[in-house]
């Protein structure tokens, strides 16, 4: 699905980490280096924690 990110949010890498059937990271490995994985999120609160327990396994039946 597509959302609006002006009201949501969005990765700080842009990169999107919602993949059906996983959970986002809380961090990723780049040359041996741990980086955060950061949401910036604008009108919304835990959409990464949501996705994480709720949404990933998730269809758009539901």
């Amino acid at each position: 699905g597509v959302w609006n990110k002006a009201f949501v949010g969005d990765f700080a890498d842009k990169v999107n980490y919602f993949v059906v059937g996983q959970e986002v990271p809380t961090e990723i490995i780049v040359e041996d280096k741990k980086i955060p994985i950061v949401f910036n999120e604008i009108h919304t609160n835990g959409v990464v924690a949501w996705w994480n327990l709720e949404l990933k396994d998730r269809t758009p039946k539901w």
